[in-house]
């Protein structure tokens, strides 16, 4: 089939961006090609994907991780490279052996490693430095088919960028240079005050804030509160996971997962430019043709009828479950948006399935989504142990339907959303 490579490296980032970030590491993301359709298959790309990335964040310990896109021969090639500290030698023969790469050169300074992702077909190369991080490439074969529209663009109007970390914000202001927006650079702390002295001579058309943290920090939350006029267009980008998912701090700013696609900045931008038919752009993945899938694994048959009706009000089609076994089969098969996994099962229980789902989602044979815990016993015992495992967040029961709500919005990418909150 033909779809937009760069939507799909979008998708596959996001789902990396909160655990990199927990680990005080920063990111990087980058998409300069103006032409990214391919011919091949979507959902293998999203396991391989996957795949690279969360090897490539095991390899790093400090410093950065940086993802962009190429072509090279009128073939894409995928870039995920690590700037600062690698793990040890034993991390690096780990990666080696999951990434299926045969190692071709080693030296006490770098270790070099080829391969074929046997997930997406691509060839793959590894070379890792010690002193100064590693460079892995993913020369996909698939075909550019070419074809899509040129961007719009915003025609000189002024956008605010405003970033707590200095780390990407640099990318992301040349990502909208590109389309033509002046862009203005805010950063740390003061940000918010140097904000307000300028915006007493001048109103922005768009102001993107950028939030690392799951929650809102003094910082940004001083940013949110300045009096932009209404015809200032707001964006609040935070990762996959954030609390702002499930609830805007400010209904005037639009919350939005990090990184954003090249789509997402053609829309915010396209309203700058007359006659532009945003009908021309490619198509989000992360939207869903149907309603997105919640499987529900859950041993107690009243249990798993209750939470059936409880996803069925909350926009999602129920899949069922009898325990961890079957869940885990269920996910092999066709994998959902979304797992409620309960913790307490026969046969298999919930914490072992969710640690085989986590290793299949390694390996490429799913493609990453979340899973939400659900157990009477919430001690702090259980709870990390549950987090060990994979899952998401643990919950007790009898389940809050508002608070499984709040959930699911902020670390399901395909979960119903207000129309209000979005970027075009």
């Amino acid at each position: 089939m033909v779809f937009d490579l760069a939507e799909s490296l979008t998708v596959a980032a996001r789902h990396v961006v909160a655990p990199l970030l927990a680990r005080q590491l920063t990111f990087s993301f980058d998409i300069e090609e103006p032409d990214l359709w391919v011919e091949g298959d979507v959902h293998a790309t999203a396991r391989g994907l996957h795949r690279l990335l969360t090897g490539a964040l095991d390899l790093l310990t400090s410093g950065m991780l940086v993802i962009s896109a190429s072509v090279h021969d009128m073939r894409p090639v995928v870039h995920i490279g690590g700037v600062g500290e690698t793990a040890d030698d034993d991390a690096v023969t780990r990666l080696l052996v999951c990434l299926s790469l045969q190692e071709r050169a080693a030296s006490a300074a770098t270790r070099v490693g080829i391969g074929t992702c046997p997930i997406m077909g691509a060839d793959v190369s590894l070379v890792v430095d010690r002193d100064e991080g590693f460079i892995l490439d993913a020369h996909l074969p698939y075909p550019i088919v070419g074809g899509s529209p040129r961007p719009p663009s915003a025609q000189g109007a002024p956008l605010w960028l405003m970033s707590v970390r200095g780390a990407g914000v640099e990318i992301v202001r040349r990502r909208f240079r590109r389309l033509g927006w002046n862009v203005v650079v805010f950063e740390g702390d003061q940000a918010a005050d140097a904000g307000a002295a300028l915006l007493n001579h001048e109103a922005p058309a768009l102001v993107v804030a950028l939030e690392p943290q799951a929650t809102v920090s003094a910082a940004v939350r001083g940013w949110l509160s300045l009096p932009f006029p209404s015809t200032t267009r707001r964006v609040l980008g935070v990762p996959l996971g954030s609390h702002c998912l499930s609830k805007a701090p400010d209904p005037a700013w639009v919350v939005h997962p990090v990184p954003f696609s090249p789509r997402d900045l053609s829309l915010l931008t396209a309203t700058h430019e007359p006659g532009f038919d945003v009908d021309t752009l490619s198509s989000p993945l992360d939207e869903p043709t149907a309603l997105p899938r919640l499987l529900i694994v859950d041993d107690n048959p009243t249990n798993r009828v209750l939470a059936s009706a409880v996803a069925n009000v909350l926009g999602y089609d129920a899949e069922l479950a009898e325990d961890g076994s079957q869940g885990v089969q269920a996910c092999l098969e066709r994998a959902p948006a979304v797992v409620l996994m309960d913790v307490n099962m026969p046969v298999m229980d919930g914490i072992e399935a969710t640690r085989r789902i986590r290793v299949a989602q390694r390996r490429g044979e799913i493609v990453p989504f979340a899973i939400i815990g659900a157990t009477a016993d919430t001690t702090p015992e259980i709870v990390q142990a549950c987090k060990q495992a994979g899952m998401d967040v643990v919950l007790h029961k009898p389940l809050d339907v508002q608070d499984l709500a709040a959930h699911l919005r902020r670390l399901c990418l395909t979960a119903p959303r207000d129309r209000a909150q979005t970027l075009l």
